[in-house]
């Protein structure tokens, strides 16, 4: 899936005519850092499930995102672990507003927002979190394999978790 998703990838940037203007790193976090210099404008995070890893990368590649840049995560509300290192790191955070998401990705812009917008941010965090309940319910039944049982939730067997 990893090669296909790579590819499909690429083939994007090239339809929509971006790709000198995307420096695109294939490679683990930690080992990425040095193979991109300087700022970042735009940043998708789609990496490792763990609380760590995932705190490690908003941490520390959040940090790297310009005034007025972007960040998209991927498995926000989706995952446990994803969406703690979420609450902590962008839940009330100052310096991001969440503009919301879409299925599992979740959109960040950096600027400042000042404290009624950082609270703004964690409600608006807060209302997704049934969605993070439900995926864990459906992939808790696929794991025993009850996920037809997920259809009183709206799910559709052999969908992913949204």
């Amino acid at each position: 899936v990893g090669s296909q998703d790579h590819a499909a990838f690429m083939a994007n940037l090239a339809s929509v005519g971006v790709t000198d203007r995307v420096n695109h790193v294939r490679e683990f976090s930690q080992k990425a850092h040095p193979l991109v210099e300087g700022t970042i404008d735009v940043l998708y995070v789609d990496g490792a499930h763990g609380y760590g890893p995932a705190s490690d990368d908003l941490s520390t590649w959040g940090a790297r995102v310009v005034e007025g840049g972007e960040m998209y995560v991927h498995d926000v509300f989706n995952s446990f672990w994803v969406t703690l290192a979420i609450l902590r790191h962008l839940g009330v955070s100052r310096r991001w507003r969440y503009l919301g998401r879409e299925s599992s990705l979740a959109m960040y812009r950096r600027e400042p927002v000042g404290v009624g917008g950082a609270f703004a941010n964690l409600g608006r965090h807060l209302v997704s979190l049934p969605i993070l309940v439900r995926s864990v319910v459906v992939k808790g039944l696929r794991a025993v394999h009850l996920e037809s049982l997920g259809r009183v939730l709206g799910h559709r067997p052999g969908q992913g978790s949204y």
